[in-house]
């Protein structure tokens, strides 16, 4: 069964490849999903010239079910215009009326189009990610130098890919509760209120702070939660975007998502 799947699959991908070279040229010029060399980017980059043009608006449409209600005979009527091999039209049809499960049972498809093909997007969003990355039980049980490096790549992936967009100030908030996620898995780590003091005030000297044992000894010995103890002035002071940036021989610095950003614009 799984042989023949991925033969379907590939069937279907060489059947996409030749209709594409066949009725790309006459598709339209603002027409971006799903054809070679072009990408949401580009329909991006036009809507931003768009707004450059003084335009103020940017519509997002979707037609309810339009894959649902695709009809099979108008569709293969328009593709033997301009396909006339027998053999290819016979596989399209087949495509289209595979049938669908439901309830164990497989059912007839009589009229739409099957979703998820080998053309469909698979899409990720960057704060589902990075909270599963950092989700406080799985992170602080990891060593910090894993923890920053999956974090990296997770944002250095999401940026370089998204980087058309304008998202400035989504990235200036996205860093700040990136940070204190981090903030909140390394006092987790840190755990004990003596490790926790002891780590603080090295940090404190190192760093020349004018924070006070008395200071540092309440931020250690709080009866407040992970969370809540790693937003006080002093972790956020001495746990800086600075200090996570720094990279060590045990583990790399904390990317800044913002600066990445800029840097890749």
């Amino acid at each position: 069964m799984a042989d023949k799947a991925a033969i379907q699959v590939e069937v279907q991908q060489a059947i996409a490849q030749v209709l594409m070279r066949i009725y790309d040229p006459h598709f339209s010029e603002h027409s971006y999903g799903f054809r070679p060399n072009r990408s949401a980017h580009d329909a991006i980059e036009q809507v931003l010239e768009y707004l450059d043009d003084g335009y103020q608006w940017v519509i997002d449409l979707d037609i309810e079910k339009y894959f649902d209600t695709v009809n099979h005979d108008k569709l293969i009527s328009i593709i033997r215009e301009r396909v006339n091999d027998k053999t290819t039209l016979h596989l399209i049809r087949s495509f289209l009326k595979a049938g669908i499960m439901e309830d164990g049972l497989v059912k007839p498809n009589k009229i739409g189009v099957p979703q998820g093909g080998p053309l469909s997007p698979i899409l990720s969003k960057l704060y589902n990610k990075i909270r599963e990355l950092l989700c406080r039980r799985k992170a602080a049980a990891q060593p910090l130098s894993l923890v920053f490096t999956k974090v990296n790549q997770v944002v250095r992936g999401w940026i370089n890919y998204f980087k058309i967009g304008g998202m400035k100030y989504f990235l200036f908030k996205f860093s700040q509760w990136l940070r204190h996620k981090i903030r909140v898995v390394i006092i987790k780590q840190w755990k004990l209120p003596r490790r926790i003091y002891t780590n603080l005030m090295r940090i404190n000297k190192a760093l020349k702070c004018n924070f006070s044992d008395e200071d540092i000894h309440k931020v250690a010995n709080t009866r407040l939660g992970w969370y809540k103890r790693s937003t006080g002035h002093v972790v956020n002071f001495l746990l800086s975007p600075k200090v996570l940036g720094i990279s060590k021989a045990d583990r790399p610095g904390l990317v800044d998502p913002l600066e990445y950003y800029l840097s890749r614009r």
